[in-house]
């Protein structure tokens, strides 16, 4: 996928959403060291590392879904239609319009609006039902495979940690002051900054054709000139 288009999606899945998106998001590696005046094990430790990596990989993986999400308005139309091509770059040139290209003055850089001409864009219920049938299953497969793997890892470490920490029979680890220190940590600092892209889970659901058909005149009326006579270029697939 091209830089340009990733970022096309971005933009897309911020203004058109209005909430955070995955796609912005990278993580603090940060957020999985232990304080250190906070004695662990190096089990614990080695642990913390592993966990890391599983972080890595889902949050990678749930990226890949929100691009396939963000793809969404070229699924209006099937890749295998003739004017498929067309239909793409209509939708290039209206997602990545943008009302004013100048932030530093504003009122000598209003983007002129698409003229009608330049778009012919192909919508197709069927089309979008086929995207939605598939994109549902990988959302399915992720959230019961590599996510629930994640948090059933993440949940792990703090059971580790009582079970090294808090056990009477070794005398090296063993100090509830230093789990109850830990635990504090981990509750309140580490699973508060996992929050953070774990709460962009809920971003993946694929909107309805009919809320994408909405979206997508609310992007017309915005950025198509004289947008209410666009209607005739509106073409749906027999």
């Amino acid at each position: 996928m091209s830089t340009s288009t990733m970022a096309r999606i971005k933009a897309q899945a911020s203004n058109i959403n209005g909430s955070p998106s995955i796609l912005d998001y990278e993580l603090d590696h940060t957020k999985f060291e232990v304080p250190i005046w906070l004695r662990i094990p190096p089990e614990l430790r080695d642990a913390l590392l592993a966990l890391e990596q599983k972080a890595m990989a889902t949050i990678a993986t749930m990226k890949k879904l929100m691009l396939r999400r963000g793809d969404r308005f070229n699924c209006l139309c099937s890749p295998d239609h003739a004017f498929f091509d067309r239909h793409a770059q209509s939708m290039e040139h209206l997602l990545g319009w943008k009302e004013e290209w100048n932030l530093i003055n504003p009122t000598l850089a209003v983007s002129a609006k698409i003229p009608q001409q330049a778009l012919r864009i192909f919508v197709d219920e069927g089309a979008y039902a086929r995207l939605s049938h598939q994109y549902t299953q990988l959302v399915g497969a992720y959230l019961e495979g590599q996510f629930f793997n994640w948090c059933q890892a993440r949940n792990g470490v703090i059971h580790l940690a009582h079970r090294l920490m808090c056990n009477p029979r070794s005398l090296k680890y063993n100090n509830p002051n230093d789990y109850k220190e830990f635990n504090k940590w981990f509750s309140k600092v580490f699973l508060s900054a996992m929050f953070q892209w774990e709460s962009c889970l809920n971003a993946l659901v694929l909107p309805t054709y009919e809320e994408t058909i909405m979206d997508l005149r609310h992007m017309i009326y915005e950025r198509v000139d004289n947008s209410m006579g666009f209607e005739g270029n509106f073409y749906i697939p027999l």
